[in-house]
């Protein structure tokens, strides 16, 4: 079964004489515990594509495919629920915050979700796996740019 998949995907930015085609008919499939990079020169297309399977952007034509849920049907309110609780993304930038701890950072996505209990256990075994776990108390400005 396939977790991930595009179907003809294309993306163009700007319009008439100032178009540029991002990505043409880009088709991909990826099953549950496939691991797949994502390669090519600058200027290429890798991280359009990435926004697009991440949901931070939508598709000029083609569908993207989720566990079985084609994202582009989705409502902006539904679509940052399903990345929230499916996708997972680390910016170049990091996006940390500043005022929140290794642990707290990392908790704080699952306090969005109103009734959702934090899984300690879980958090700890990632961070465990992170190699990280000493550093749960420390501060983003207290890491290297690896930790972060």
């Amino acid at each position: 079964m396939s977790i991930l998949e595009l179907q003809n995907v294309e993306k163009i930015y700007g319009e008439k004489d100032n178009q540029v085609t991002a990505l043409r008919d880009i088709n991909l499939k990826v099953k549950e515990g496939e691991f797949v990079a994502i390669v090519g020169t600058s200027g290429s297309g890798k991280s359009t594509c990435l926004n697009l399977i991440g949901g931070l952007d939508n598709p000029t034509s083609g569908q993207i495919f989720i566990k079985n849920k084609e994202i582009g049907s989705l409502s902006r309110k539904e679509l940052t629920i399903f990345r929230r609780r499916n996708i997972g993304f680390v910016f170049q930038n990091y996006s940390l915050m500043p005022v929140l701890n290794v642990y707290d950072n990392i908790a704080l996505p699952v306090t969005f979700d109103r009734g959702k209990h934090i899984n300690r256990k879980y958090i700890e075994e990632l961070l465990q796996e992170l190699g990280i776990w000493e550093k749960r108390k420390k501060y983003p400005d207290e890491l290297s740019g690896g930790q972060q």
